[in-house]
């Protein structure tokens, strides 16, 4: 399974409200691939949904490192 494929499977799981294998899955796209923006941008969002905002601050920061033109992964970083 890739990065991508891991991410599709958590986006599908998230959609249906199952949140703890959404992350699980997450973590497992960002184990693949460290730079996976759109894995390491859902993690900032679930762990701001959890109120963990020291983590998804760190999830968020990663996430416009990774991919710094994508501005929802800044507003998102501002809000937290």
């Amino acid at each position: 399974m890739t990065a991508d494929e891991a991410w599709s499977v958590a986006t599908q799981y998230y959609q249906r409200g199952q949140l703890a294998p959404a992350e699980q899955m997450l973590r497992y796209a960002v184990g693949l691939d460290p730079n996976h923006a759109p894995a390491l941008h859902a993690l900032g969002t679930l762990a701001f949904g959890a109120c963990d905002w020291g983590q998804a601050i760190d999830w968020l920061r990663r996430a416009t490192r990774a991919a710094p033109g994508q501005a929802d992964y800044w507003n998102d970083l501002g809000v937290a």
